[in-house]
């Protein structure tokens, strides 16, 4: 059913990012199980950062529905 969701999004590595992304993903009714910041990554634009966040959503349309909001914000997402 999908409720476990793994979530990859490269941005700009400035203050507030991952608070903007949490807390779209909260305002969403999902939870946050996990979250890894990698500034090191060698496919990351300098000056940017690579976030892997674990979701818990409802189901795969809750899971398309977070991604699309982010999507709509300047985040976007992509399943790994």
């Amino acid at each position: 059913d999908q409720r476990l969701v793994s979530l990859r999004i490269i941005g700009d590595d400035r203050p507030g990012l991952l608070a903007n992304v949490s807390a779209l993903i909260g305002q969403m009714g999902a939870n946050i199980i996990e979250v890894a910041h990698n500034r090191l990554a060698l496919d990351v634009p300098a000056k940017g950062a690579e976030f892997d966040i674990m979701i818990e959503t409802r189901d795969a349309r809750h899971t398309e529905e977070i991604m699309e909001a982010l999507r709509a914000r300047g985040y976007p997402p992509r399943a790994v």
